[in-house]
């Protein structure tokens, strides 16, 4: 996970609704919400928020969280995918999983610059008010400010992912025979468990779905198309949510819908046909012709 950049998640969610039957549990959750969920991490704040959302719907009552990783959860990714309800956090046998790190970077020009008679000023309030930035002397005390920042960090994700992972960690911690001795919940040797269990997976890593399952990342092996064929088999009533985009006004015009790719040859025809189509429609409103070249258009600038 990265405090600088943000990468795009791309995530589709299909709901699912238990069928009605008598031999439904009434303590089960009477929704399953399934979120496909494929990153390899970004922002800190974008991930931290987006997983609190996920923990929300998570924490809601009567609601089943589950989440599927076909091909990549880690970083910010898997912050978000650690947040599904227990025993429902499936991937694929290759998918990449963890990377349960934090990385900081920063490019400083203050030498260059002065290699061509620049000198750069820089004025801040506070002492740890950007320690390392692209201007200004780069100190000793500056790179151990901005160290302690990124351990914080780093820090509060792996306490995020105990929080949620704590009892998967340890149970496959325990299970390749670390310790098999009994030990209470509140015994020193089960804390231990924990921080081993942590200590493992909460160092950057990646691993593939096969190992994260031995490891306690996840509770199963299998694609999202598998699960939601199984639960459709199953009887379950399978509803999927699918997001339209569409453009308001004019840009719908010279863009065509979504998810196109451009061509300027299209655009151009295109253009032109909403040109013709403006100036026809404006002739004879009020008895006169209105020239094209009269028209202003301001287009859009998503290309």
């Amino acid at each position: 996970m990265s405090n600088t950049t943000d990468d795009a998640t791309t995530t589709t969610t299909t709901t699912t609704a238990a069928p009605e039957s008598e031999g439904n549990d009434a303590s089960s959750p009477a929704l399953e919400v399934i979120v496909l969920l494929e990153s390899p991490g970004g922002s800190v704040s974008s991930y931290g928020l987006a997983a609190s959302h996920l923990q929300r719907l998570r924490s809601t009552p009567g609601i089943k969280l589950t989440i599927c990783v076909d091909s990549v959860a880690a970083s910010g990714g898997y912050m978000m995918a650690c947040m599904a309800s227990p025993n429902q956090l499936f991937c694929a046998p290759f998918a990449m999983v963890g990377s349960i790190g934090v990385i900081g970077q920063s490019v400083n020009v203050q030498k260059a610059l002065q290699n061509f008679g620049i000198r750069p000023y820089v004025f801040l309030g506070g002492k740890n008010k950007q320690p390392v930035g692209m201007l200004g002397d780069v100190t000793k005390d500056g790179m151990e400010t901005m160290q302690l920042m990124i351990d914080r960090i780093h820090d509060s994700f792996r306490e995020h992912v105990r929080e949620a992972r704590e009892e998967s960690l340890v149970k496959a911690f325990v299970a390749e025979g670390a310790d098999k001795s009994p030990t209470n919940y509140f015994s020193q040797a089960k804390l231990s468990h924990s921080q081993q269990s942590l200590d493992r997976v909460a160092n950057g890593d990646v691993f593939l779905g096969v190992q994260a399952l031995k490891l306690g990342l996840v509770d199963r092996l299998i694609t999202s198309d598998e699960y939601i064929a199984e639960r459709i088999q199953h009887g379950t009533r399978v509803l999927k949510l699918v997001i339209h985009h569409r453009h308001a006004g004019l840009s719908s015009l010279f863009l065509g819908p979504p998810h196109h790719s451009f061509s300027w040859n299209k655009w151009s025809v295109r253009a032109k046909s909403v040109m013709s189509t403006i100036a026809s429609s404006w002739s004879g409103i009020d008895g006169s012709n209105v020239s094209p070249t009269n028209v202003q258009l301001k287009m859009d600038a998503h290309l």
